[in-house]
């Protein structure tokens, strides 16, 4: 399929609105086919020297039937100025994602986002500066990792296989590429690794390949590791691995395991396989849904930070804990020592409408060094300096105040350090006359009627922790300045 692509301008104001008219040729029945109750798919790129095309953000709309022309309105107020592109159309059967086909675009396809006091650019300028933003950008990413000023130091090329993590398609962050693929096969990791060797020179990979006996996850590729020894840039590669891994975790809930490494001496030409055993466990995770930007920032800070990288780190072992229960632990010790760092103590506390809290005598109520008075705080300035205060109150849950909500995360969490678990068939320790506990009490008895679920099984309260703690720990990682 051809598709060529006409916009009503090639620069807009952030607060404008993009009018995208798009006029399909098909060349076969088949391409017919594809069309019949599909998804039509626009994707866009924003041009950056540090991670080159960025893929931020996509449009999807149904279609019944081949449509030869496409109109579309988007609103990208939300991104920043710079330079934009369409990067690729692309129509699936939405009963069969894996049948779709990926169209030939021509036409202007490229874009200026501005603000008020920026000038217009011209068609011409505009691809100027983005052929220039590539070329700084390519240069970037060649220069590589490590050793990078050292003529002795030994190069190399890596590609790290990893399990439970993928991207919906191949994309650039800072120096290393993230590259789909389900070609893995659990009872011979070497050999598959072989055979996506042999694929190589790499171009794209978008193309997913799925079956019951692959392992679905995505490629760290780094195209050149400089080093004393291949030891020295194994270590390297895996320490920089893991910070991407656990960067997409915070931002998916989920975590990504390397399983495997191929290893290129770009002196020599000599390959070398190593692999580690895995298990799937299922969780995946989509490029366009995560800011491309925020990744790369969050990298760079865990590698020269130690603070956000042990936050990045308690997080991840907040997400791979299997024993729900215990998930309120260790969230609970993740906010805790967050709000210990901030030395919120002595300071008056304020609710979430920005109002000081008082007490029954009118006197304003000092932050206190017990840990449910400090994560109340971490949580409520945390949002409030994001600007995010009304997500907060977007919870379903009954008790869906943050006061509340503390004194449920941490009763239960109380109950794991103290007892092992939820205490609620307890009444001895479950004591009603407790308002504490009865709060808890009501929050369990809630989720149980609602859904006719254990605790253990199904916790609202419990999935509830997780996105605040998430959100939290976002804003204070996105927070710090790159060195």
């Amino acid at each position: 399929m051809f598709s060529n692509v006409t916009l009503n301008s090639t620069s807009y104001l952030k607060n404008e609105k993009i009018n995208i008219t798009i006029t399909n040729t098909l060349e076969n029945d088949q391409e017919i086919n594809v069309f019949i109750n599909s998804n039509f798919r626009l994707d866009i790129v924003e041009y950056d020297i540090n991670n080159g095309e960025i893929p931020i953000f996509y449009q999807s709309i149904p279609i019944q039937e081949f449509k030869q022309l496409i109109e579309l309105k988007i609103d990208l107020s939300s991104l920043n100025s710079g330079i934009y592109g369409i990067s690729r159309i692309l129509v699936s059967k939405i009963d069969n994602p894996s049948e779709r086909i990926l169209t030939n675009i021509s036409g202007q396809i490229y874009f200026q986002l501005r603000n008020n006091k920026e000038p217009i650019k011209t068609y011409e300028e505009i691809i100027k500066v983005k052929d220039q933003i590539l070329c700084e950008s390519y240069n970037y990413y060649i220069s590589g990792i490590g050793r990078i000023s050292d003529p002795t130091a030994k190069r190399y090329q890596f590609f790290v296989f990893c399990s439970d993590i993928r991207a919906e398609a191949k994309c650039r962050i800072e120096k290393i590429d993230i590259i789909p693929y389900d070609g893995l096969k659990d009872n011979d990791i070497i050999e598959s690794m072989k055979t996506f060797t042999s694929q190589l020179p790499i171009e794209e990979f978008d193309q997913l390949i799925t079956s019951n006996n692959h392992i679905q996850g995505s490629i760290i590729h780094f195209v050149n590791v400089s080093a004393n020894s291949i030891d020295e840039s194994i270590n390297m590669v895996i320490r920089y691995s893991k910070m991407v891994l656990c960067s997409y975790s915070i931002h998916n809930m989920s975590y990504g395991t390397i399983i495997g490494m191929t290893i290129i001496d770009k002196k020599n030409k000599t390959i070398e396989y190593r692999a580690t055993p895995n298990i799937y466990r299922g969780n995946l995770v989509n490029s366009f849904q995560i800011p491309i930007k925020n990744l790369s920032k969050m990298i760079i800070n865990g590698l020269s930070k130690p603070i956000a990288n042990y936050y990045l780190q308690m997080y991840l072992q907040c997400i791979k804990e299997k024993f729900s229960q215990f998930t309120y632990f260790r969230l609970w010790n993740l906010l805790e020592s967050m709000a210990r760092n901030k030395k919120f103590k002595n300071k008056y506390r304020i609710d979430e409408t920005g109002k000081l809290i008082k007490s029954k005598e009118g006197k304003r109520i000092d932050i206190s060094a017990h840990a449910r008075s400090l994560v109340y705080e971490l949580i409520r300035s945390s949002f409030f300096n994001a600007g995010i205060m009304q997500e907060l109150s977007l919870s379903p849950l009954k008790q869906n105040d943050l006061e509340n909500r503390t004194i449920i995360w941490y009763q239960r969490r109380n109950c794991i350090v103290h007892k092992g678990g939820c205490q609620y068939d307890n009444i001895q320790y479950c004591n009603c006359n407790d308002s504490r506990m009865q709060t808890c009490r009501s929050a369990y008895e809630e989720t149980v009627n609602k859904n006719g679920l254990s605790i253990d099984v199904f916790d609202e309260y419990l999935f509830d922790f997780i996105d605040i703690t998430k959100k939290t720990v976002l804003i204070e990682l996105n927070s710090y300045n790159e060195d």
